[in-house]
């Protein structure tokens, strides 16, 4: 039944992230095309839009995925997907693997863009771009205590842990957009509709990220990055240098089950479907 339930959940939300992608890539074509044919007004008018559309990606696909989860859950559609032979945990896996999905893939047009801008822009400024690899390991073994050139492995232990780093990120934001959007359709919360979800998604991300990132500065617990790769170290990164705060991300991950489990909860007991 979760299989089925994943498959509905990307069809639903395949059309809008689609169109999102679509004026994305024609953004892309129409600047890239400028530049390939030196049309000058066009230039400008497709930078600019791509670079808007880009960096606003994320943001897009957040909303995007507040609307279908409320859509499908606390409009109409709501009284279909609750009548479904599954249950609410079900329900709620389902749009989190598709939503955590479409964030990833936005995250990554992203981390990608800025990629290629920047090489871009060092090729026109006739800069090697086989001198990025160095550079990076230079910054690399910069943070190393030991110095030198960092190792294969350690170089493959710092991008799993950026790996990892990313995942955490996309799940909180998943996490917070159900939590959200759910306490939303709650009495007195319902009162004020989509805008009071997102009003409430705001605040629960300014607050998780202002005390993740004080836990993580102060917490002692911490990933030292050595010229061997990462070693765990019982300290906080206010003590030693080279670090990387583990309690925020941990914290984060706690919170993280927590809303899952509060949105499951509130959507068996406390929910109000108009």
């Amino acid at each position: 039944m979760l299989g089925k339930l994943i498959k509905h959940d990307f069809i639903g939300s395949a059309h809008s992230m689609l169109v999102v992608y679509l004026i994305a890539f024609i953004s892309f074509a129409v600047t890239a095309l400028s530049y390939l044919f030196n049309i000058k007004f066009l230039k400008f008018i497709g930078s600019f839009s791509f670079v808007v559309m880009v960096m606003g990606l994320v943001l897009i696909t957040t909303i995007i995925m507040m609307n279908y989860f409320n859509k499908s859950l606390y409009s109409d559609q709501g009284y279909l997907s609750y009548t479904l032979p599954a249950k609410s945990n079900d329900i709620l896996l389902s749009k989190a693997i598709v939503s955590f999905s479409w964030l990833a893939i936005s995250y990554l047009i992203l981390v990608g863009t800025v990629v290629g801008i920047i090489w871009y822009a060092k090729a026109k400024l006739g800069e090697s771009l086989g001198a990025d690899f160095d550079e990076l390991l230079d910054m690399i073994s910069a943070m190393t205590s030991s110095g030198g050139v960092p190792t294969a492995s350690a170089i493959a232990k710092v991008i799993a842990a950026a790996l990892v780093y990313g995942f955490i990120t996309i799940l909180v934001i998943v996490a917070e957009v159900f939590f959200s959007m759910t306490l939303s359709n709650v009495k007195p919360f319902n009162k004020l509709g989509f805008f009071g979800g997102i009003l409430i998604f705001v605040a629960v991300y300014i607050v998780i990220q202002i005390v993740s990132s004080l836990v993580m500065v102060y917490f002692p617990l911490s990933l030292f990055i050595s010229g061997d790769g990462l070693k765990l170290a019982f300290k906080s990164m206010n003590e030693v240098s080279n670090t990387f705060g583990l309690g925020g991300l941990i914290l984060q991950i706690i919170l993280s089950i927590g809303m899952f489990f509060a949105t499951n909860h509130l959507m068996s007991k406390k929910i109000n479907l108009r």
